[in-house]
C-alpha cells in the first residue's frame, strides 16, 4: 500500500536502464470508476514537458524508484485527458468535499491508499477539521462505501468557499 503523497517526486527509470527518466508529479484517477489508471511524470529533459505512464506499463515499484517497461510507456498528457473527461490529476481533486447520503459534510480528500501496481483504490483518507478546529482529525473511507452522483446537488459542492475548495 502506498500514499500518494509518498510516491510524489520518485525517480522512473526503465528496465535495464540506469538514467532517470524523470519524477512522479502526481497520481491520474478515474473519477467515474475510482480507480489509478496511470503517473504524470515530470521528464528531466526541459523541451519534452510532462508525460504519462499508464499502470499497466508498469514494471516494478520500489521505496524510492519506479520502473517502466521501456521509452514507449510515455505518453503524452493530452492522450489521458482526450481519452476521458473524467480523468483528473490527484491536485485536481484533493481538498474535495466528501458527504455522507444525509448531506453532513464529512471531511475533505486529503490522500489515498493504493496499490501502486495494479491502481485498485484501498482507502480514501479525509482531513476532518470542524470537530476540534485546532487539530487535524483524519478518517478513512473504503472505496466499497462510495458513491459518485450524476448530478451534484449538495450544498457543500456548489459553495465556493476557500473551506471547501
Amino acid at each position: 500500500m502506498k500514499k500518494i503523497r509518498n510516491i510524489r517526486g520518485k525517480d522512473v527509470f526503465i528496465i535495464g536502464g540506469d538514467l532517470s527518466l524523470g519524477k512522479i508529479k502526481d497520481v491520474l484517477i478515474d473519477t467515474s470508476t475510482i480507480q489509478i489508471i496511470g503517473y504524470s511524470i515530470t521528464e528531466s529533459d526541459l523541451f519534452v514537458g510532462d508525460r504519462g505512464v499508464f499502470i499497466s506499463d508498469i514494471y516494478a515499484v520500489f521505496y524510492d524508484f519506479l520502473i517502466i517497461r521501456g521509452t514507449r510507456s510515455l505518453k503524452d498528457m493530452k492522450l489521458f485527458t482526450k481519452k476521458k473527461a473524467s480523468i483528473k490529476q490527484f491536485k485536481k481533486i484533493q481538498k474535495l468535499p466528501v458527504v455522507d447520503t444525509g448531506d453532513k459534510f464529512i471531511g475533505n480528500l486529503n490522500d489515498l491508499l493504493f496499490n501502486p501496481l495494479d491502481g485498485r483504490i484501498k482507502a480514501l483518507i479525509l482531513l476532518n477539521n470542524i470537530i476540534i478546529p485546532l487539530r487535524n482529525q483524519k478518517i478513512l473511507i473504503y472505496p466499497t462505501s462510495i458513491q459518485i452522483p450524476s448530478k451534484i446537488k449538495n450544498k457543500h459542492l456548489r459553495k465556493k468557499s476557500n473551506r471547501y475548495f
